[in-house]
């Protein structure tokens, strides 16, 4: 998506400079909220089996619009 939406090689390379950056920020903080509710992650974590089982794990049908609209996503011509 990044080399989609940029001009040339030097945009592309600010531009996922600048989104890798982003996300590598995200990812930490992300981990940091992950280790303060220890307790809570691993009992989410023992409920997974019972999840995966259950309706709500059918992303297909949960998030059915959602889907829609990436299937139909298409890259922007250049």
């Amino acid at each position: 998506m990044i080399r989609a939406y940029s001009k040339d090689d030097k945009d592309y390379a600010r531009n996922f400079g600048k989104y890798q950056g982003g996300f590598l920020r995200q990812r930490e903080e992300a981990k940091q909220v992950l280790l303060e509710n220890r307790g809570e992650l691993e009992i989410r974590c023992k409920g997974l089996p019972q999840f995966l089982q259950s309706r709500e794990s059918d992303l297909e049908t949960e998030f059915a619009n959602e889907w829609l609209v990436l299937r139909q996503w298409q890259m922007p011509a250049k």
